[in-house]
Order: C-alpha cells, then structure tokens, then sequence
C-alpha cells in the first residue's frame, strides 16, 4: 500500500476531520487514524470497553453520525475495585445531547454488556488497557465471539512502560498470531488487529506494509504528524482557555487595582479632611480652654459674691427667725378667731339645713297632691270624652232624627208659653 494511496481524497478525507470534542488523553495522537478506519469501515456497531474518558468515544460517535446514521456506539465505563462506576456529568450531557439516538454508555461489567450483545455483531471494538489485564481477559473470554467476519480490534495502552512483560502482552500476541496486526507508536500505544476475514483491501495493504521500507515510514509519519496536528489543536484550546482565564484575572485584578485605586483616593480625602477635622477639633480646644479659664474666673468672681450674699442672707435668716415667733403670736390668735367663726358658721349651716330638709319635705307633699291633681283631671276628662261620645251617639242616631219635628214642635210650644203673659 503506498502513502499516496492513503493521503488520496478520494481514500482518506477523514484523515482530516477535526474531533470536536478535546480533552487531554494520549488517544489524541490515534484519531486521525481512528476516524480513517471508520471512514473505511464503516462498522454496524462499535463498542469501546474499560473507558476513562471519552476522547475517541465521541470522535467514533461523531464520524458515525456522519458515515454511518443507523450504526448503534456502546460505551462501557471503567469500574475500579468493583465499585459502580460513575460517569462524569459532562460527558453524559454531552451523549445525551448529541449522540442519544444511537449511542449509550453504560456502567454494567463489560461481560455482562457482552451477554446482551448478538453474536457476529460488533464490527469495530476498541479496548483501553488501564494497567491490569482484566479488558485482555474480557476479550478473549466474552467479545471475541460477538465479533463479525469483518470486524476490527483497537487496543489502546500496548506502548505504556513494562506492558510486554505482563500476561495482557501474552494474550495480545497469541491474538496477533491468528490475524494480521499493526502497530502505532504514539501516546500510550495502539495495536490494531484485523480480526475477521472479510478484509478491506486498504486496511491488508496497510499491514502488508514491510517495516525499514519508505511507504511504511510515510504511512506512520502522516498518521503521525495528523495527530499531532489534534495535540496542537488541544494544546491550543487549553492556552486559549487558559489566556482567557489568565485574561478574566487580569481584567479583575485590574479591576480590583482600579478600585483599590479609588479607594486610596478616597481614604487620602478622607485623611486631608480628617488632617483639616483635627486642625480645626484643635483651634476649637483652644478656643474652649480659653473660655473655661475665662469662665473659671467668672466662677471664682461668682462664688466670691455668693459668699457674700450668702453671709447677708444669714443675716436676714437670723433676723426673719426674730420676727417669725412675733408672726406665730398673731396665727395663734387669728387661728383662735377663725375656730369662733367657724362654729358660728357651722351652726349657721345646719340651721339652713334644716331649713332645706321642711322645704323638701313640703316639696314632696305638694308634688303628690299635684299629682293626684293631676289624676283627677285626666278622670275628668275620660269622663267628659265618654259624654261626649254618648251625646253625639244619640244626636246622630236614627231615633233622634225621627223624633226632631216632635223636638221642635215642643220647643216652640215652650217658647209661646214664656211669652205669653202671665196672670
């Protein structure tokens, strides 16, 4: 297979595809190979077993999603002393996000993934080796049956210190006995092993490639110098990143130094306004010292006079007490004269008290005899209303009217006899 075989648009346009989803991992160095074997591939279902993270994860789902709309991406998370395991949330947002309608990644043991999966059916598998033999074991115990005829192995972790000398090393080369493999320094590593029969022509002519030749040092140079170019990349988006960071610190220390500025500006105000405070708290203290000794003198004057006034009054004092038993002479008299007044008064008072208690009493008698009065009258007039009543019953009664010409027949018989004369 010759590199302009595989540098060709028409053979290898994925090689530069661009992952979008970057993080550190050694695995960046393998992508552009990972995506070129996808591109030519194009697996039904791809499987990654013992993931940490998910760098080549989502480039496979990625190329996938564009070569490949039914294939089906399993992941399966590393678990580390038979804990369950736990996917970061990051990642899960992300598969949810993008990929959830053909991919899943799982926390279950790779075996018991391995139960659910259909024979025959994995054309793609890619196992990461995290420093025990346990995904090597898997393999060889639970996935190799699961393979297609035209599937493909990825093991990832084949370049680390020390890995020749473990049994996943063994195991990795009485698999490479059985099937035509390649190796990609790189990173941690990565083997490839061309598993099933059903082999693309590309992928024979890419492990026919014989080492010490100029095609298999190109090969290896253009996978290499692609996947720097994700390492660069990466490299590049974490300075960005970090620049932006360092930028955001800078504009906030700036900002904290702007107001730190501000701030000393203001406590250099303050100071001035509290050097002025002081200066004029201490021409004031002048100002009342000189008072307090001027109205220490004005209080010296004072007592001074008061001492005098006082003496005068002590005088004064002495000469009221001389005149006061002379005043209580005169209150013990009118005291005498007003205790006569007072008796007087007060037989005067329960005279006139008396006087009020018959004026009461008669009072009451004439406000009963009022009363009955009173009684009487309204009987009067009940009386006076049933006459009334009675009359003018009998006035409009019909035996009245019928007997007026008789009444009237009689008053001017009456009439005639008290005119005429008298014998």
């Amino acid at each position: 297979m010759a590199s302009s075989d595989l540098t060709s648009p028409q053979a290898a346009r994925a090689l530069f595809w661009r992952a979008r989803y970057l993080q550190e991992s050694p695995i960046l160095q393998h992508l552009p190979f990972l995506f070129w074997l996808l591109s030519i591939l194009r697996p039904r279902r791809y499987v990654e077993i013992n993931m940490t993270e998910a760098v080549s994860y989502f480039a496979a789902c990625q190329a996938m999603d564009k070569i490949e709309p039914d294939a089906v991406c399993t992941g399966i998370w590393h678990q580390t002393g038979g804990k369950p395991a736990t996917i970061p949330e990051g990642i899960l947002w992300r598969n949810s996000e993008f990929y959830a309608e053909f991919s899943q990644i799982l926390t279950e043991p790779p075996a018991k993934v391995a139960s659910r999966i259909h024979n025959g059916s994995v054309d793609l598998l890619l196992v990461n080796l995290q420093g025990d033999d346990t995904p090597m074991n898997s393999l060889v115990q639970d996935w190799t049956c699961k393979l297609s005829e035209r599937a493909v192995v990825l093991v990832h972790g084949t370049g680390r210190p020390g890995f020749e000398e473990t049994p996943g090393a063994v195991l990795l080369r009485d698999l490479g006995a059985r099937c035509p493999t390649v190796h990609f320094d790189g990173g941690d590593g990565l083997s490839v092993l061309l598993w099933g029969t059903e082999r693309q022509e590309r992928f024979q002519g890419l492990a026919n490639l014989a080492p010490e030749t100029p095609d298999y040092f190109d090969v290896r140079q253009v996978f290499q110098r692609l996947g720097a170019a994700h390492r660069y990349e990466w490299k590049s988006r974490k300075d960005s990143q970090r620049l932006h960071e360092q930028q955001r610190s800078l504009d906030r220390l700036q900002k904290e130094n702007t107001e730190l500025s501000r701030d000393l500006e203001e406590r250099t105000l303050l100071s001035q306004e509290h050097s002025l405070q002081v200066a004029t708290l201490r021409a004031q203290l002048h100002d009342l010292e000189m008072k307090r000794k001027a109205w220490e003198d004005t209080a010296k004057q004072r007592i001074a006079a008061l001492e005098a006034e006082r003496e005068e009054q002590s005088i004064r004092r002495q000469e009221a007490e001389a005149g006061r038993e002379e005043r209580f002479r005169e209150i013990a008299v009118l005291t005498s004269t007003l205790e006569k007044e007072r008796e007087r008064t007060q037989r005067s008072v329960e005279e006139r008290t008396l006087l009020i208690q018959e004026h009461s009493l008669q009072v009451a008698t004439l406000q009963a005899q009022l009363h009955e009065l009173e009684m009487k009258r309204k009987a009067w007039e009940d009386e006076a209303k049933q006459h009334l009543e009675r009359y003018n019953a009998v006035i409009n009664s019909t035996s009245w009217c019928i007997t007026r010409p008789a009444r009237r027949a009689i008053d001017r018989f009456r009439a005639l006899n008290r005119r005429r004369p008298q014998k």
